[in-house]
């Protein structure tokens, strides 16, 4: 398999220069890989790291808003985990537009909590404009709502 030129810097693109808020970033995406609630909050904190460490950090913000929405998993109710993960993502978008990640966190909040389908439509198809390789379970849910 041949990879093009545009592709390896597709992958290789952190968003940061800061080594210790990328490092952060990637510690926050192991604790979301896990199972529980303590995880869960951990990985939120290694967002609030990375973020303290490049307050501009726009994938570090989509992936805060991504972390406290998987707080439903474990019983949080909406009220308290919905308005710091839309806060968190509409940071990502005023920060940087082309963060595909940031836009398939809003499609997933537009469609699962606002209803607002149409808005989840455009959010998921930008995101996958971005970086058509994006794949989100969420989007299938909401394709198979439709």
């Amino acid at each position: 398999m041949t990879v093009d030129h545009e592709e390896v810097q597709r992958l290789r693109r952190r968003y940061t220069e800061n080594e210790r808020a990328y490092e952060a970033f990637l510690m926050a995406h192991y604790f979301m890989s896990k199972a529980t609630k303590d995880d869960g909050l951990r990985s939120i904190e290694q967002f609030h790291q990375a973020i303290a460490l490049d307050s501009k950090y726009a994938m570090a913000y989509a992936g805060l808003s991504d972390a406290y929405m998987m707080l439903s998993r474990y019983g949080v109710a909406p009220a308290e985990f919905l308005p710091p993960s839309r806060a968190a993502v509409m940071k990502a978008l005023e920060l940087d537009d082309t963060v595909s990640y940031a836009h398939s966190m809003l499609g997933r909040i537009s469609y699962q909590y606002d209803w607002d389908f149409p808005r989840a439509g455009r959010e998921y198809a930008r995101a996958r404009e971005l970086d058509p390789k994006i794949r989100h379970a969420w989007f299938g849910s909401y394709l198979l709502l439709l």
